[in-house]
């Protein structure tokens, strides 16, 4: 009897314990990070240095490069909905991962 119980419960407890273990180094492990690519929507090339983006309600999703950004015109943007009067917000580079890309 009574070793029989004590074996089972010291299985279990092992058990549990490997559990537990397992559940803390899983919630140790990196979060996965899925980096953006934009594309300036003047030149149509991915965006690698500073974005500036519209946020004029106007301009759906706008986002210029920042040598079209110094550079474009009125004429430039005939085909879209924004204007050069249209407050531009910057957001700065991002930087370089081993994330996975997604484009925007």
């Amino acid at each position: 009897g009574g070793s029989t119980f004590a074996s089972s419960r010291l299985a279990q407890l092992i058990s549990s314990t490997r559990d537990f273990a397992s559940e803390e180094d899983s919630s140790k492990q990196e979060p996965t990070v899925h980096v953006v690519h934009y594309r300036c929507d003047a030149c149509d090339t991915r965006i690698s240095g500073k974005r500036w983006r519209c946020v004029d309600e106007e301009c759906d999703d706008f986002d210029l490069c920042d040598t079209c950004h110094s550079e474009c015109t009125e004429r430039d943007f005939h085909l879209t909905t924004h204007k050069s009067q249209h407050k531009m917000e910057m957001f700065p580079a991002q930087e370089s991962s081993n994330a996975s890309p997604a484009f925007a």
